[in-house]
């Protein structure tokens, strides 16, 4: 027999654990709302359901940068969006006031690399796919184990875990047919 109080308390903790349907990025390794926040380890995958579409993002190693997929519903258009990079491996001349900011990285996966072209954004301090990767890139990521982000002398600038990363792809397709 379960008792009222039991019941009641149990309710309670399930529901101050669960995180809100605007949970996001607060904080180097925090996700939620304010007051309902969680800590997340480096290289998980979080998957954020937002009207018309899903975003996919997790932090780098050592929180030393944040990696964004998403789309909008039904288009096979995404955008990818890398922040809060304060290193050096980066193009100086897309620190540059001059243009171009435009400069190549690849996104090496288990021994495959992607290349990506991605614009530099001083104002918000981030960096812009161009063109955000395909299918193939997001099959390859469900199933790796690790992705690297390299400048284009192959200098590495981040490493990211892919813990949860097939949830976050299946999210993608369900949402935006990718």
């Amino acid at each position: 027999m379960v008792r009222p109080a039991a019941a009641a308390l149990a309710l309670v903790v399930l529901g101050a654990s669960t995180l809100p349907v605007t949970a996001q990025w607060l904080a180097v390794g925090r996700w939620g709302s304010e007051g309902n926040f969680r800590y997340v380890r480096p290289g998980t995958w979080m998957v954020q359901q937002q009207e018309g579409g899903v975003s996919i993002t997790a932090e780098g190693d050592h929180h030393e940068i944040r990696i964004e997929l998403s789309c909008d519903a039904g288009t096979p258009a995404r955008q990818l969006r890398l922040s809060g990079y304060r290193g050096d491996a980066l193009d100086e001349s897309a620190l540059a006031q001059q243009e171009p900011r435009q400069q190549a990285l690849t996104l090496a996966l288990d021994g495959r690399a992607f290349e990506l072209m991605v614009d530099y954004r001083p104002v918000s301090h981030d960096w812009l796919a161009v063109e955000a990767p395909g299918s193939d890139f997001l099959d390859a990521f469900a199933q790796g184990s690790r992705l690297e982000i390299l400048n284009k002398q192959g200098v590495r600038v981040a490493a990211v875990g892919l813990n949860g990363s097939g949830a976050a792809r299946a999210a993608v397709r369900r949402a935006c047919g990718v």
